[in-house]
């Protein structure tokens, strides 16, 4: 008697449990599943007996079963192929991705370093620009230490420009003061003319007394007068030196060389200046009328003249004043001309045959 662990484990052998297994899986009622169920059992009897000879129908099982496996063994052989192709793809596929992952790579790496490069030259004009902003903080900073010396001088120099207004106030308080004072000298001065002029009719009238002529009268006056007006001007332009400030004279106030006192340069003529030159005081030893003549020149020469007494004429009779002192000179100049031809002797004529001669 043979037990379950005698039966031989063949192929077949499973082949036919499977069968009765697929055959009592059927319903008893279906005819088809007995007949299966009847097969089975039966093949798996027979595969039992080691000495039973395959029927038909066994030989077919067999015949179907080694189709089977040549399927079975296709079946595998072309699925190795299919996976080994899948595997060759898939190899492919990840040479290919691993390239693609390569040049990415590459780029990426490139364009790190394009990034780097950049960023370091970014970095050297940072670091540039850096080093100019220091440089500009130092020279700021020398700037502002200057401006500060600067302000420490200007604060200085304020100060002492503050004193020299203080003490120019002071000055111009002192100049106006003395310009008070010059006022009030000048109010003495005029009075001091006033009595001069009394002192002309003092002499005019000890002229009658004397029974002079009218015109020698006329001339001592002038005289008179000129010296008087002279010791005025030289008075009031001494009371303030400073120039311009003290604008007191006018026309009629200043020593006109005429014989009558003139109200306007028309009245200047010629003939009045060398009236009142020629009757001046007796000339003095070694003095003549030539010198006196170019003395008086001097005197009123206009750049001199004007240099020194117009700044104390008022505004409105300086033009005057300039015309008169042109008349002056002018009349002047003539009467030196005219003494000099009047007083130098003839020149002798040569007679034609000795210039001849001569030359």
């Amino acid at each position: 008697m043979t037990t379950t662990n005698d039966i031989p484990t063949t192929p077949i052998t499973d082949i036919l449990r499977r069968m009765v297994d697929l055959a009592r899986q059927v319903e008893p009622q279906s005819p088809g599943g007995d007949r299966m169920a009847k097969i089975a059992m039966q093949m798996a009897m027979d595969s039992i007996d080691p000495e039973h000879t395959p029927s038909t129908i066994e030989t077919m099982l067999m015949r179907r079963v080694a189709e089977e496996k040549e399927r079975r063994r296709e079946r595998d052989q072309k699925w190795a192929e299919r996976v080994k192709s899948v595997e060759r793809r898939m190899l492919e596929e990840r040479e290919q991705e691993l390239e693609w992952q390569e040049i990415k790579f590459e780029a990426a790496r490139k364009r790190d370093e394009a990034n780097v490069n950049a960023v370091r030259e970014e970095l050297a004009r940072v670091q540039a620009e850096l080093e100019l902003a220091r440089r500009g903080i130092v020279k700021a900073k020398e700037d502002a230490q200057e401006a500060m010396r600067e302000v420490e001088r200007t604060k200085k120099e304020t100060g002492g420009a503050r004193k020299e207004v203080e003490q120019l106030k002071d000055e111009l308080k002192r100049s106006k003061a003395e310009l008070e004072r010059a006022k009030e000298e000048t109010e003495r001065e005029r009075e001091r003319a006033d009595r001069a002029e009394a002192e002309h009719k003092q002499v005019a009238r000890r002229a009658n007394s004397e029974s002079q002529s009218a015109e020698e009268k006329a001339e001592l006056i002038a005289w008179s007068r000129y010296k008087s007006q002279w010791r005025l001007l030289k008075r009031v332009t001494t009371a303030d030196p400073a120039a311009g400030q003290l604008q007191v004279l006018r026309f009629e106030d200043l020593p006109w060389p005429t014989v009558v006192p003139p109200t306007s340069p028309t009245m200047i003529t010629d003939a009045e200046v060398a009236a009142f030159l020629r009757s001046g005081p007796p000339l003095r030893e070694g003095e003549s009328m030539r010198a006196r003549i170019k003395d008086s020149l001097l005197t009123w020469h206009p750049d001199k003249f004007a240099g020194r007494w117009i700044q104390y004429v008022i505004e409105s009779d300086r033009a005057r004043v300039t015309d008169g002192i042109t008349a002056v000179v002018r009349a002047g100049s003539r009467a030196l001309a005219e003494y000099t031809s009047r007083t130098s002797p003839p020149k002798s004529r040569v007679p034609t045959k000795n210039r001849i001669t001569q030359g």
